[in-house]
């Protein structure tokens, strides 16, 4: 990459850090205690530090491969070319094109269903669909800087505004319902486990943003700093969580991280859960934008499609599948389905093309 394309396009190392952290840290923020306590309750802490350590390995595999690669060739697509040749090279960058897309369109599709439930169970949505498309579609044909730039806000919208007020809750807390510890079976914790790392599974995105980063080889401690960044806020929710309900309480609630701060009364504010509401705009469409910049820079290198051109294609699949999807069970169906695919598509591939790219350096 030429010194005058590097000053326009890429992005200083710790860049990478927002990048990352908001590819870490998605919708599932408001639910994801449900579903991970369900089967280690005050045990899942040791569920989501095991998660943690596991995507920090995966990272650093990441890291392995693009490291062994030429610089023009230190990106997603390139690597499944090099090593799967370029009939199942392609299948698999277009699995993950459409991947991407999958992910940014369940995160848009969350994130509109809590606003209707919560805050305007009676609003016709299509106004807000619009606004925000215009907002996705001005960031992500902006470019990785405009990108990385309603990152930094998605990250700041976080730990600035939301994690703060979570100190107003720690009256309403009762830490015996941390105890007994350790009192699960280990395969009760594994499942925890497995249920925690699929909040993760953005984590692949690193592979698409890397030859945007100045120096992308020395670039390593910021994405392992965005994973620590993820582990402490999904720990903190968590034990807030475990604190603040009873077992069957969590299980029972569909947003555990808007029902407790619905709970906080400040002066001239009745209701903060939708000031957090409207701030989450900012986080959700930091996630989304990532993922259609992820899937159309990913369509350019693969099929030569202008990126443009690829966004205004995705906007009005979105739009379409909106027709489709209006039942929210069905919206979960395909969460759950992301998930598991994500599971195959990211945990099973990395560890593979690792051990391909280690075995394909010695023999090079």
């Amino acid at each position: 990459m030429d010194k005058s394309k590097s000053d326009k396009y890429t992005l200083s190392a710790v860049h990478l850090f927002f990048l990352l952290y908001v590819s870490l840290v998605g919708a599932g923020l408001m639910d994801f205690q449900r579903h991970v306590a369900a089967l280690s309750e005050q045990d899942t802490w040791i569920a989501v530090l095991a998660a943690s350590l596991f995507i920090v390995l995966l990272i650093w595999m990441m890291y392995g491969i693009l490291k062994r690669q030429e610089a023009s060739g230190a990106h997603l697509v390139a690597v499944n070319k090099r090593y799967f040749g370029s009939v199942v090279g392609a299948a698999l960058n277009l699995c993950f094109i459409l991947y991407f897309l999958w992910g940014a369109f369940l995160t848009l599709r969350f994130y509109l269903h809590v606003i209707e439930v919560w805050i305007f169970p009676e609003m016709n949505q299509w106004p807000l669909v619009l606004c925000i498309f215009v907002l996705l579609y001005y960031t992500v044909s902006g470019g990785i800087q405009t990108v990385a730039g309603i990152c930094f806000w998605g990250t700041l919208s976080i730990f600035l505004f939301v994690l703060p007020q979570t100190v107003l809750v720690f009256p309403f807390l009762h830490p015996q319902n941390l105890m007994p510890a350790i009192d699960h079976s280990a395969a009760a914790i594994f499942g925890s486990t497995r249920l925690m790392a699929q909040q993760f599974l953005g984590c692949v995105a690193l592979m698409a943003v890397y030859p945007f980063i100045k120096d992308g080889a020395r670039s390593a401690k910021w994405a392992y700093l965005a994973a620590g960044a993820a582990a402490f806020i999904y720990i903190v929710m968590l034990l807030i969580s475990i604190m603040f309900f009873s077992p069957q309480q969590l299980k029972e609630t569909v947003w555990p991280t808007l029902s407790i701060v619905s709970i906080i009364h400040v002066p001239l504010m009745q209701r903060l859960e939708y000031v957090v509401l409207n701030l989450w705009l900012l986080k959700m469409v930091s996630n989304i934008s990532l993922g259609l910049w992820a899937a159309c820079h990913s369509l350019k290198q693969q099929l030569r499609v202008r990126p443009r051109i690829a966004l205004a294609g995705a906007l009005a699949l979105f739009l379409l599948l909106f027709f489709l999807d209006n039942d929210p069970g069905d919206t979960r169906k395909l969460i759950d389905m992301y998930a598991k695919t994500g599971e195959l598509l990211v945990f099973s591939y990395i560890p593979l093309v690792f051990v391909i790219s280690r075995f394909s350096a010695k023999s090079g």
